[in-house]
């Protein structure tokens, strides 16, 4: 929607070109012929925009040109040629003047604007103005123009719709097609490029319902963040369309999406076969340790309690990863132990009395065809050799066991 503004206020940029002083022709005695040709007419905010990111970077300008003839019996003895051109930047909105004769004033809408003084023949004269904050494409400028000085003044007509900046949008998806319905986790990732002090807006993970777009995934875009994520393992067989659109922010940043991309899911039946606990030792780099421990199960298990300890355990918590998302440690168990929950897993560490061991512990619930990562990344005193101690997955009475893990 178009939205008239007057951007011209108090605190205006005043750009001004070389001044020189023309020597005032023959004054307004006898009939004024005006003629004027409008060289480019602003219809392109829709389908174009200000790209931020080349150099160097192209605006849109309108031009118009008017001939002002005076003097004599026919009003033709002195004759001028006046120009004008104006666009609009990221941030100003740009007007430029140029004479045959030269100029000295600006007055617009009624009110004398310019303050840099007489511009000498045939050199352009710049006035700019900021743009109002929070300035969207094809809102409009208009105001009338006349350009004084050295003869009659010339008048014009301003009318400009400010032509956006470029923004781009791209999904990067992890997995190519198929993927296996209740196996892979399938993640997107949305981000938006420009130019500029770019924020304002939202990007967004969209799928399509064979209607509409709708939104599964969004994220305000600042000057620091300029993208999203989102992740899910398809539960059926069938394809999925998204996209990654950008809503639009204020400050002129236009709207974009990607392309749509498909997910195919297909019944790959189950890699595991009933119930299996893994462990292993990753890294020894210096003092970090870090270890992974995997539970599958092909039939699901309704509860289980993974358990185990880390091996002369140095400063504060470890870090925890499950299903490659970190556990965020922030409340405190009826048993005392140090707390986080993700998802449907609810994950523990604490440090025995009187002990160098961290232990770490997982319970929750896996479905058909399910397992859970658990990577643990963590400080330790010990010069190599044994960096954790056995650790157990409970289920059901049964006791799957890793025994310790050493360094690679």
């Amino acid at each position: 929607m178009n939205k008239t503004k007057f951007f011209f206020a108090a605190g205006a940029i005043l750009i001004a070109g070389a001044i020189f002083f023309s020597c005032q022709k023959e004054q307004n005695t006898s009939p004024v012929k005006e003629q004027g040709t409008m060289m480019l007419k602003s219809t392109i905010c829709e389908t174009s925009c200000i790209d931020l990111l080349v150099n160097p970077v192209s605006y849109y300008p309108v031009n118009d040109q008017k001939l002002v003839q005076w003097g004599g019996s026919t009003g033709t003895k002195f004759n001028k040629t006046v120009d004008i051109q104006y666009f609009n930047t990221e941030t100003q909105f740009v007007l430029k003047v140029k004479s045959t004769e030269g100029w000295s004033d600006l007055v617009i809408d009624g009110v004398s604007s310019w303050t840099g003084g007489p511009v000498a023949p045939n050199v352009w004269g710049t006035y700019s103005i900021p743009l109002t904050a929070g300035w969207e494409a094809c809102d409009a400028i208009a105001y009338a123009l006349q350009v004084t000085g050295n003869g009659p003044n010339a008048v014009f007509s301003v009318s400009y719709e400010l032509v956006g900046i470029c923004t781009t949008t791209t999904l990067e998806v992890s997995h190519e097609n198929p993927v296996c319905v209740g196996q892979t986790l399938v993640s997107f990732l949305g981000t938006v490029t420009s130019g500029g002090v770019f924020t304002g807006g939202a990007i967004k993970i969209q799928e399509f319902d064979g209607t509409n777009w709708n939104d599964v995934a969004s994220a305000d875009v600042t000057t620091s963040n300029h993208i999203v994520t989102w992740s899910y393992t398809p539960d059926a067989a069938g394809t999925r369309t998204f996209r990654a659109y950008y809503t639009g922010g204020g400050n002129g940043y236009n709207p974009s999406e990607s392309a749509g991309q498909e997910v195919v899911a297909e019944d790959c039946g189950c890699d595991y076969v009933g119930n299996t606990f893994s462990g292993e030792a990753v890294s020894c780099d210096g003092t970090l340790r870090e270890a992974i421990y995997t539970l599958s199960s092909e039939n699901g298990i309704s509860y289980f309690k993974i358990q185990g300890g880390l091996t002369n355990f140095t400063g504060g918590d470890a870090t925890v990863y499950v299903n490659d998302i970190l556990v965020v440690f922030d409340e405190t168990s009826d048993d005392n132990w140090t707390q986080g929950t993700e998802g449907d897993f609810i994950v523990g560490q604490r440090t025995p009395g009187g002990s160098t061991n961290r232990n770490i512990r997982v319970t929750g619930h896996l479905e058909e065809c399910d397992a859970i990562v658990v990577r643990i990344i963590w400080n330790s005193t010990n010069s190599g050799g044994v960096i954790t101690g056995d650790w157990t997955a409970l289920i059901g009475g049964i006791s799957y066991g890793v025994d310790d893990l050493t360094c690679p």
